[in-house]
């Protein structure tokens, strides 16, 4: 019995002795009248009484527990497969997720345990994640990192509430992430059934067989700035031994400057090992990648191998000429702030002051002269928004030749620079775009997005996912439309769709142009420091200048193709085995409109000398790019060659280099670990198994369904007893008789 009254216990104690002493003080009040020794004094005593326990019982609430239940219930096993990085290994022309997809199949784990239990899979790496049983083929091992410990709580967590006879695991035992996951083997209490996947062993390699430790190859980026880091990817092989760590160190003038280890086995007896080095000076750097000969070894002589990479000046040199006002008061910071960059900023005051200030100091004694010799000290220039008059016509024809001759030029849009008494016809066709005299301008909030191009712009991307939370800019000036052989990068969304950032070639240089003065926007919008915080680092406004101003400055490796109509481009330069790249190919024509038809054909040389060939695919539309895309299956380098023409008329080449590198956490160790799974199953009170013992897994995890005993829930199953009916009934007609007898002795 279960009793809940209906005042909290104190009151209801309080109120149980209050009316207790009240019908004490009522007796002893009436003893005058009642006698005791009479039978209707004694009935009246008694009524009183039992209609006081009626009350009581039905204030004290009291419920019936019901009897315990015996139901037979289906009992749940959750397989979890291991669909990590390392189950991609293997041998015998296998991968490890291959033979565990064969034990669930040949030994009809699914089949035998449907007939008497639920059977949930699951794929795991460093998540969960519920696969169907007829898409255990389509499970790839693409698990950066594997969490034994989350995995195991996490399935355990999902069946909560279920009968879980315990969870199934396949896997190579190597965990690379997270906690231990003996401790959660063991807080759990959760049978694990555990069965390793290994690699198959072996025969052993003759007594003479040649043994060998080899450093096949060592590439890297062949030029990089100072202050750089250089990753050198060395293909390390191994020939005739048996499972081994190698360390591989790497030396410059005598000294180690670098070292890791891989880990080699006869299933891989090829791995890149990566180190990182950071040159200290400009020149010409000898590095020297080794590893250390074994006493048995047949040549020792390919354990060595050199690497060469130029460190060049990082000095660039902008500068940078507009008026006082507010976009300045914002993109001058960023410029200032720029690493390996020198600058000069011009402000002209009148027809005779300028105010010169940056921290090149030659720079700013020609600074404001614009003329050829001073120009040719600067790689970039930002022209801000002034009027025609702030230049001569010398000064105007100096920065055409400049951008002619390889510089590159940024225009800023200003009521001013683009007004009626612009400089933008001086220019001429090295603006971008067309624009009337003066260009409107247009006061409302404007939202932003790449265009295709854009996306696939070097100057983009850093910053291509952030334009969703940038603030609207307040204003844009309306071009007329776009110059041949130039490309919007970005555009407004609202209220119109109308180019922003637009750039094109301009002979051996380049030029763009923004038609804005409010990019400040996305540096307060988003910094809410304010103006004195303009230097923040992860706004959009400091991060598309930053990259805006690194494409304006040249490429170390920067050369000009004939026409400069072809541009090969990927979203970055580093990236993961198993990795998707793809490739984008801006191609135009001899006019520099978009080569409509063309055939653009990719060389990929791969780092396992095996030559990958691609026939790219419209973008389709006026946009101007072809795309493919292939995988990157092995570590070190792709060179990338792009060909295009038009009706088998050439129209130009371009070439690029990335690297892949594999994923070092999944793949710093990737021998199967069985004792960790043996552990787990000890732990937890499971059972490892054996493939042999996956025919009789229904029986090893009592599988069959049980009876379980269900016992009833005092705060859901009880069932209240006071409120019945006839227990209202009994108490008026207790206290009825009680008045009745009463009445006839003259008592009240």
């Amino acid at each position: 019995m279960r009793w809940d009254p209906l005042l909290p216990p104190p009151m209801m104690t309080v109120l149980v002795v209050a009316a207790l002493a009240a019908m004490i003080a009522s007796f002893a009040w009436s003893r005058r009248q009642l006698d005791p020794r009479r039978p209707a004094a004694l009935a009246a005593i008694a009524l009183r009484c039992a209609g006081f326990g009626v009350l009581i019982f039905i204030v004290l609430q009291p419920a019936r527990l019901p009897s315990p239940q015996t139901v037979t219930t289906r009992r749940v096993l959750a397989v979890l497969v291991d669909q990590s990085a390392s189950m991609s290994t293997g041998g015998a022309g296998a991968t490890r997720l291959d033979r565990a997809r064969a034990m669930v199949r040949d030994h009809r784990v699914v089949e035998q345990v449907s007939e008497v239990a639920e059977i949930a899979i699951y794929g795991f790496d460093a998540d969960l994640i519920p696969i169907d049983p007829a898409a255990l083929d389509a499970l790839e091992p693409a698990g950066r990192r594997t969490d034994l410990a989350s995995s195991i709580e996490r399935a355990v967590r999902r069946h909560r509430g279920s009968d879980l006879a315990g969870l199934l695991i396949l896997s190579d035992g190597r965990h690379t992430e997270g906690a231990e996951p003996r401790d959660a083997a063991r807080r759990l209490k959760t049978p694990l059934f555990t069965a390793a996947v290994t690699d198959p062993a072996l025969p052993d390699a003759p007594v003479d067989a040649p043994r060998d430790l080899a450093l096949t190859s060592v590439t890297a980026e062949p030029r990089l700035v100072l202050g750089q880091s250089a990753r050198i990817v060395c293909a390390v092989e191994s020939l005739g031994y048996p499972p081994r760590q190698v360390a591989v160190t790497l030396h410059r003038e005598g000294r180690t400057v670098a070292t890791t280890a891989v880990a080699l086995s006869a299933q891989q007896p090829k791995r890149p090992a990566l180190l990182v080095v950071t040159p200290d000076r400009v020149g010409s750097h000898r590095y020297e990648a080794r590893i250390a000969p074994e006493p048995d070894e047949t040549d020792p002589t390919n354990n060595v191998a050199e690497i060469t990479i130029d460190v060049v000046d990082p000095v660039n040199r902008l500068l940078y000429v507009d008026r006082l006002r507010f976009e300045r008061r914002f993109l001058k910071p960023v410029i200032a702030g720029r690493r390996n960059l020198r600058y000069a900023a011009v402000v002209p005051l009148d027809g005779q002051r300028n105010l010169v200030q940056g921290d090149d100091e030659a720079l700013r004694a020609v600074a404001a002269d614009l003329t050829p010799d001073g120009l040719r000290q600067v790689k970039a220039m930002i022209l801000g928004d002034l009027p025609a008059s702030a230049f001569d016509p010398e000064q105007i024809a100096a920065i055409r030749d400049w951008v002619g001759s390889g510089g590159a030029l940024m225009i800023l849009g200003g009521p001013q620079s683009l007004g009626a008494d612009g400089f933008i016809e001086a220019l001429g066709t090295l603006i971008p775009v067309t624009l009337d005299r003066p260009a409107p301008y247009v006061e409302a909030p404007s939202r932003v997005r790449l265009t295709p191009a854009g996306a696939a712009h070097p100057a983009f991307q850093r910053v291509s996912k952030q334009w969703e939370s940038a603030a609207p800019l307040l204003s844009r000036f309306g071009a007329q439309g776009v110059r041949a052989a130039a490309t919007v990068l970005l555009e407004t969304t609202e209220p119109v769709v109308a180019p922003l950032v637009v750039s094109r070639r301009a002979g051996h240089g380049k030029a763009a142009i923004v038609l804005t003065d409010s990019t400040w926007r996305w540096q307060l919008g988003h910094d809410r420091a304010g103006p004195g915080a303009a230097g923040g680092a992860d706004t959009p406004h400091a991060v598309f200048w930053q990259q805006m101003i690194d494409w304006l400055l040249p490429d170390i490796d920067q050369t000009d193709d004939e026409g400069g109509q072809v541009q090969l481009l990927t979203d970055r330069t580093t990236y993961e085995v198993r990795d998707a790249i793809e490739v984008v190919v801006n191609v135009r024509g001899a006019d520099g409109s978009a080569a409509k038809g063309a055939d653009v054909r990719l060389t990929i040389a791969s780092p396992d000398g095996r030559p990958i060939e691609r026939t790219a695919e419209p973008a389709g539309g006026d946009d101007p790019t072809y795309r493919a895309t292939f995988d990157a299956a092995y570590a070190g380098a792709y060179a990338i060659q792009a060909t295009a023409s038009v009706a088998g008329r050439p129209i130009g080449v371009d070439r690029i280099v990335v690297n892949a590198v594999q994923p070092l956490v999944e793949f710093t160790r990737t021998e199967p670990d069985p004792q960790l799974m043996k552990d787990l199953a000890l732990l937890s009170g499971g059972k490892y198994l054996e493939p042999s013992d996956l025919d009789d897994l229904v029986r090893l995890a009592r599988l069959e369904p049980r009876e379980v005993v269900i016992q009833p829930n005092a705060d859901h199953d009880a069932v209240p007893v006071w409120n019945r009916w006839w227990l209202l009934a009994l108490f008026v007609a207790i206290m009825t008789a009680e008045w009745v007898v009463r009445k006839r002795n003259q008592w009240v």
